[in-house]
């Protein structure tokens, strides 16, 4: 049903860097987006948290919080992911999950912070 696609659609987002990166850009000029010169559009994640926290649904929930563990184990085990501009971008998008207060998620979060260039920083 309904649950299924959301489930589906959130777990391709959320699991790996790539479709993350083409998701929450802000629009510059002409409507043209690119996640390195425009950084994240927070209303808009805030937006789809806040309804996805209103589906009040226990496995989107545990669907998005597994998505964004598996993201995260692959930016803690690839550094070469740290490096891209990018990152930041999926590290605030993260920040905003119902679940970022999750101490797993919470603690990743922390660690990839602490491995992240000083000039993301």
């Amino acid at each position: 049903g309904d649950t299924d696609q959301v489930i589906r659609m959130l777990t391709a987002a959320f699991s790996y860097p790539g479709p993350l990166n083409g998701s929450f850009l802000k629009r510059g000029v002409g409507g043209m987006s690119s996640p390195d010169r425009f950084g994240v559009d927070l209303l808009e994640v805030r937006q789809v948290m806040d309804a996805i926290e209103t589906l009040g649904n226990e496995s989107v929930n545990h669907a998005l919080l597994s998505a964004s563990n598996r993201l995260l184990g692959l930016l803690q085990a690839k550094t070469s992911l740290l490096d891209t501009p990018t990152t930041l971008n999926q590290i605030l998008i993260l920040m905003e999950l119902p679940g970022f207060s999750h101490e797993e998620i919470f603690e990743k979060v922390c660690r990839i912070i602490e491995r992240l260039p000083h000039t993301s920083r």
